[in-house]
């Protein structure tokens, strides 16, 4: 069962990250929040990040880099955000 809910969520990460990189690439300015890997830049990779982290994977996030929303949990709306280029704030 938990090989199956793991297939899952990886399949919908998949699904997800396509879908966003499909929208058009995504390069964006420095910014603690959002910056999934730390490299300085917002990227795909940092999207990636969020997603795994969402579909409770291993990822480099935690809450202050990668909950794009800021409601206080890392999810897969927070990783589209992230690829889109979009931050919300509250």
């Amino acid at each position: 069962m938990d090989e199956i809910r793991g297939a899952v969520r990886f399949a919908t990460v998949v699904l997800v990250l396509l879908a966003a990189v499909a929208a058009g690439p995504l390069v964006g300015v420095a910014h603690s929040r959002c910056d999934a890997n730390g490299d300085g830049v917002i990227s795909v990779s940092d999207g990636v990040q969020v997603l795994r982290a969402a579909a409770q994977l291993p990822s480099l996030c935690n809450l202050d880099a990668c909950d794009a929303n800021r409601d206080g949990a890392i999810t897969v709306g927070d990783g589209v955000n992230v690829l889109r280029g979009r931050r919300r704030s509250r």
